[in-house]
């Protein structure tokens, strides 16, 4: 199995074994970041079109939802630009955050002509 496969399979485990204890699905783990903050990892969660949950640990307890400005997209459009992929993001005086995913910005990746068309096969 490949790699991304072997991530799409640990990311299901873990949102499993989150439903399982109860906890609520969508949740991000740790408190909003602070001004300033530089976050890194993968993003394993994208819960609407405003926000991504970055994987700082293997447990959701260690996620960290960050809330991006208004971007004018859809979630569907996050999710083929950002998840499973790894992002780093600045979290600006005003709590919203920059982001870059795999070396590139997260504003110039959502409008590839490929990535809008990929877009439509999430759901």
């Amino acid at each position: 199995m490949d790699r991304a496969g072997v991530l799409i399979l640990s990311v299901m485990f873990l949102l499993a074994a989150q439903g399982a204890r109860g906890e609520p699905a969508g949740a991000c783990g740790r408190e909003q970041p602070f001004a300033g903050e530089v976050l890194h990892g993968p993003v394993l969660e994208i819960p609407d079109a405003a926000r991504l949950c970055i994987a700082l640990g293997t447990s959701p307890a260690a996620w960290v939802a960050v809330q991006l400005p208004n971007l004018g997209v859809t979630r569907s459009a996050l999710m083929a630009a950002a998840f499973g992929k790894n992002v780093t993001c600045l979290v600006g005086k005003d709590l919203t955050a920059r982001c870059i995913v795999e070396g590139k910005s997260l504003v110039d990746q959502l409008h590839r002509p490929e990535l809008v068309r990929a877009s439509t096969a999430w759901r």
